[in-house]
């Protein structure tokens, strides 16, 4: 398994962020915006994106058509394979 030192630069940081992000308690003032927050966002992993779906002018995005990912372990290589959309 590759440890995050051993990543590239850009997805280190990345990397860093969402793991601290994860695993650290938020600051108190963090917190309180957080219970305040009107809306939120969840992370899916293994999911690509297949369509994107605007409103009825195509002024703005309604949401994200995904297909979820199957992840092939063969030794020591991962291959992501398409899977069904969601």
């Amino acid at each position: 398994m590759v440890g995050v030192s051993e990543i590239p630069r850009p997805r280190k940081r990345l990397t860093e962020l969402l793991i601290k992000t994860a695993l650290e308690p938020p600051a108190e003032k963090d917190s309180a915006r957080w219970l305040s927050a009107g809306k939120e966002w969840e992370v899916k992993f293994l999911r690509s994106p297949k369509e994107f779906l605007t409103s009825g002018d195509n002024q703005s995005l309604k949401g994200i058509r995904l297909s979820v990912n199957r992840l092939e372990v063969n030794n020591t290589t991962y291959n992501m394979l398409d899977g069904h959309v969601t």
